[in-house]
């Protein structure tokens, strides 16, 4: 019975969420707050991302380079 509620209410939520987003001026009020930011802070908030993802890019990388050599090697001992 409460399962079947939360879906209707769910179900409904998502169906008006367009409308509820309109309402709310989401959109706007990110690029007010946007523009309202200085250039240096726009642009630390850029390095503080980027550096992050590029971090996380490097140890994946160094994983999979581990990774592919190990597989590569035991391929070479394997073959002889």
């Amino acid at each position: 019975m409460v399962k079947n509620g939360v879906n209707v209410a769910l179900t409904s939520f998502i169906g008006r969420l367009d409308e509820l987003l309109i309402k709310l001026r989401v959109d706007e009020l990110v690029v007010d707050q946007v523009n309202s930011f200085s250039t240096e802070r726009l642009e630390q908030m850029v390095l503080d991302i980027s550096r992050s993802e590029l971090k996380m890019i490097t140890y994946l990388g160094a994983i999979l380079g581990g990774a592919i050599g190990l597989i590569q090697g035991l391929i070479v001992l394997l073959i002889r």
